[in-house]
């Protein structure tokens, strides 16, 4: 159990992994290129300067979709990305019919894969690491 516990200290001590597309210089980066761009980048997150990765969709009136995805403060994705996915009059100028923005702090977690699939693959391996013990 001791070790249990010690390893569960160390992973969350220790930096994380999370997936990075940067829109260019035009500012819109489709999620197909997000996908074929992104690169796997250490987020390092102390208590001072909590990290988390940030997965920031949207879907504009014309059916084009696009991506962002970073590592990010936490204070900024739970404020400022949130809040645009939640502005209704900012959405409707940038002619966006869909948007969500999410926050997680644990590797690669800002992937294409849905919220469950990553829960179901963090599951299996967290039975196997105690399955090992």
């Amino acid at each position: 159990m001791t070790l249990l516990v010690f390893c569960g200290t160390i992973c969350i001590a220790s930096s994380f992994k999370c997936y990075q597309c940067s829109a260019p210089d035009d500012g819109e980066y489709t999620k197909e290129q997000c996908e074929k761009d992104q690169k796997e980048v250490e987020c390092n997150s102390t208590e001072a300067m909590p990290m988390v990765c940030v997965r920031l969709w949207g879907e504009k009136t014309d059916d084009k979709k696009h991506e962002y995805r970073d590592c990010v403060l936490k204070s900024v994705c739970e404020g400022k990305m949130k809040k645009y996915c939640s502005d209704k009059k900012l959405m409707e100028e940038m002619k966006i019919k869909e948007c969500e923005a999410r926050c997680c702090q644990s590797d690669l977690c800002n992937s294409a894969f849905s919220t469950s699939a990553n829960m179901i693959m963090m599951m299996f391996a967290a039975l196997c690491g105690v399955m090992l013990l």
